[in-house]
């Protein structure tokens, strides 16, 4: 059973857990082309599989999707991940994000909301290492993810590995 999460305010979005009335909304951000081709699994996702993904999703405690909520008007705008969650090593992987929302993009919903799940991780979590992958020739993505701190790691098959470290909290 996945723990409950409480949601995650930030100065203009809030990051809530994924629940089952989401699906119809992700599946078809994820399924447009602009989003999908950015994904290593780049296909139509098909309904049937999506809720079959969900199903397993719940039933895990390593892995987290939030939804992205525009806090001024409620509506949700994207997704965003922490999984491979391993409290064990203190690491866990970053992605699954987007902005589906077209209208949404470009107004800083992926840097905020980034910046608040990489604080759930190593505030809440008590991680220490937060990781990725992503196409080299995604150059927001990129820009992003070194201004939220992560440094790349190794670059292999047109594909960067960056990773983020933080220190463990004492007492």
């Amino acid at each position: 059973m996945k723990r409950k999460v409480l949601p995650i305010k930030g100065d203009r979005c809030l990051l809530r857990l994924l629940t089952e009335d989401d699906l119809d909304l992700t599946r078809a951000w994820r399924n447009k082309d602009r989003i999908r081709q950015r994904f290593f699994y780049s296909k139509k996702i098909s309904d049937r599989d999506h809720r079959n993904w969900f199903d397993g999703y719940l039933a895990r405690n390593d892995d987290y999707v939030f939804i992205i909520v525009d806090i001024d008007s409620g509506r949700p705008v994207g997704q965003v991940a922490l999984y491979s969650i391993d409290t064990e090593a203190g690491s866990a992987e970053f992605g699954r994000l987007m902005i589906g929302d077209d209208a949404a993009l470009g107004h800083g919903y992926a840097l905020e909301a980034s910046a608040l799940i990489l604080n759930f991780g190593f505030e809440e979590l008590g991680l220490t290492r937060i990781f990725l992958e992503v196409f080299a020739d995604n150059p927001s993505a990129v820009r992003l993810y070194r201004r939220l701190g992560f440094g790349v790691d190794n670059e292999r098959d047109g594909i960067l590995h960056f990773s983020i470290n933080r220190t463990p909290r004492c007492g």
